[in-house]
């Protein structure tokens, strides 16, 4: 398992207290500590000093022989990296009355590689934690590693960001494949280098009632998902949400730019920000989903460089009953695909459309 045993048999002997040896000649039981980003699967095992960034809950599992086993997981950071600590059996113990922001020592924990090439750090009965005292624990900053918006990409674990809210989504409830009933809610997350979705799972769908536009968010252990060329985030039982947390020395983000893109440069696949004229009288239709009934708006929108359907989906097709050929519009973060009218746009949870004031004839 990456560790050293010794064992004494009957050639073997063992001396209690050897006169000829000092005590004093031999290491420290926790020396050896070393930073989160000098850990290596090559070691084996490692010790480290962390502070506790979160702390899940403890599962009993059972093992092939009957017997109940204990497992925990938290995540634990210096001013290096963070890994997660996995604690087996006594070791659950040791975690015991710890919170978020305590200090801790990893003694000789087994080092594992998962197969995406993240370290974790296991803790069994051949090692320890224990709390570290005031001004012994790594000092760090609340956002350190924190990933930006604009870095997301499909496939990441245990992302943290720190994002303001843009717009609160409602409560949904669906069938689980499996069988059950689930809870979805869609917050509109921003920082000063994009906008996306974070998607709430359950038990964390409660946020919904407890935050608006403005507030800011610190949310761990996220992940993230691809859906219609999107790469979106999401909160499970794992994750953790902090609502206007304090950090010295932030003063909110800035404005992010949008950028507008020409219909003429439109391609499949990717989402975009545009701005032009209603070019035909919008049409309107009811739509069978797996949410439900939903409204949708279809009209033509042209600009200097060319002409493209669009369709406005559920709350922006009721906005859609405003408008009237001529009057200028500029739509943000829509989705072009193939439809039956070839390349269009069509809009999602993060679309929106501004009417641009006196510009057109509204009739």
């Amino acid at each position: 398992m990456g560790g050293v045993e010794v064992h004494v048999g009957f050639r073997g002997e063992v001396q209690v207290n050897p006169p000829d040896i000092k005590p004093e000649d031999f290491p420290e039981v926790e020396s050896g500590v070393v930073k989160i980003g000098e850990v290596k699967a090559s070691m084996g095992v490692a010790s480290v000093d962390g502070v506790v960034r979160s702390l899940g809950q403890v599962y009993t599992f059972t093992r092939p022989d009957g017997s109940q086993g204990r497992v925990m997981r938290l995540r634990i950071a210096d001013e290096t990296g963070t890994v997660y600590l996995v604690l087996w059996n006594e070791a659950v113990d040791d975690a015991e009355g710890l919170s978020e922001g305590d200090g801790v020592r990893v003694v000789n924990a087994r080092v594992r590689e998962k197969a995406t090439g993240e370290l974790e750090l296991h803790l069994d009965r051949a090692g320890f934690l224990r709390r570290l005292e005031a001004g012994q624990a790594p000092s760090i900053s609340p956002i350190m590693g924190i990933t930006k918006v604009s870095e997301l990409r499909p496939g990441l674990q245990e992302v943290d960001v720190l994002v303001e809210v843009v717009r609160v989504g409602e409560v949904r409830s669906f069938q689980r494949p499996g069988g059950g009933e689930g809870r979805v809610a869609t917050l509109i997350v921003r920082d000063d280098t994009g906008v996306v979705d974070l998607s709430l799972w359950d038990e964390k769908t409660e946020l919904i009632g407890r935050v608006k536009p403005g507030d800011l968010l610190l949310v761990r252990g996220a992940y993230t998902r691809e859906r219609l060329g999107r790469v979106g985030l999401n909160l499970g039982r794992r994750g953790v949400v902090e609502v206007n947390p304090e950090i010295p020395g932030f003063s909110g983000f800035p404005e992010v730019e949008v950028r507008e893109t020409p219909i003429s440069e439109i391609r499949e696949g990717r989402t975009y920000t545009v701005c032009g004229v209603v070019d035909s009288v919008p049409e309107f239709r009811e739509v069978s989903t797996f949410r439900g009934e939903a409204s949708v708006a279809s009209f033509y929108l042209r600009d200097d460089t060319g002409r493209i359907r669009v369709s406005l989906w559920r709350d922006l097709a009721q906005a859609a009953e405003g408008l009237v050929v001529g009057m200028r519009v500029r739509l943000y973060d829509l989705y072009a695909r193939m439809g039956p009218f070839g390349l269009e746009l069509t809009s999602g949870v993060l679309s929106r459309m501004e009417v641009l004031e006196g510009a057109g004839e509204k009739g």
